[in-house]
């Protein structure tokens, strides 16, 4: 077990294995709002994939107090993070799930950094990370196929997956309007295209709007690391 970082955050008590990643998440999450949406339900049901250290559902409850959220986190070096965020700042109705979600498997590799600063967050199916340049070593996790979470309907699906959102995406093509809102990090790595993602959710009759820190993005060509929010019509 990892000995924690503390810090305050809001009205929320923070722990976190990395004082650097932690700001880094916060300042993407927090202060630039990246996963800010709206819904007509004071309770909504939350699908948060990919969970880290929980910042999102923290976001997530400060936004909807009422909000049930249901976390997946495949990383094991930072679920003890997340249940004691969870834990002290007293959350109700947050669930966590020690799994990954797959395309169909029932396990997945996942690929950790290995160096000394270990940025958790980057933990990916694929190796080297979405760069392909850390170092890494795989660890087989237990999985959840994407469609079996979707047979619920929830309100908003948040998805941080390092590298694997259009494959995820493509799994569940024909059953995406189970959930009226996505809000996800679009990774540039070979195998998926933004516009691929993009098509995906345009095709299952949702819009589509582009976040690049912070600010919404008209052009439809953005690069690198691009938050995708597509809403249910």
């Amino acid at each position: 077990m990892q000995n924690p970082w503390r810090t305050r955050l809001g009205n929320f008590t923070v722990a976190a294995p990395n004082p650097e990643e932690y700001h880094s998440l916060k300042r993407e999450i927090f202060s630039q709002d990246s996963y800010y949406v709206e819904v007509d339900s004071p309770a909504p049901h939350i699908l948060d994939i990919g969970a880290h250290i929980g910042l999102a559902t923290l976001y997530f409850k400060k936004l909807f107090p009422l909000a049930t959220i249901e976390c997946y986190e495949a990383n094991p070096g930072v679920i003890q993070f997340l249940e004691e965020n969870i834990f002290v700042n007293n959350l109700q109705g947050v669930e966590v799930h020690p799994l990954a979600v797959s395309t169909g498997e029932d396990t997945l590799e996942l690929h950790r950094d290995t160096s000394k600063d270990l940025w958790w967050s980057t933990a990916s199916a694929l190796p080297g990370g979405w760069t392909s340049t850390q170092a890494t070593k795989g660890l087989t996790v237990p999985a959840i196929p994407f469609r079996q979470l979707l047979e619920s309907h929830f309100d908003i699906v948040k998805m941080d997956v390092e590298g694997m959102e259009q494959s995820l995406l493509s799994s569940v093509a024909d059953i995406l309007r189970n959930a009226d809102q996505y809000i996800l990090e679009f990774h540039p790595v070979a195998g998926q295209t933004l516009e691929g993602v993009k098509q995906l959710f345009l095709n299952a009759g949702f819009r589509v709007e582009l976040v690049k820190n912070g600010q919404k993005q008209n052009s439809p060509i953005v690069g690198g690391l691009v938050v995708v929010h597509a809403v249910k019509e």
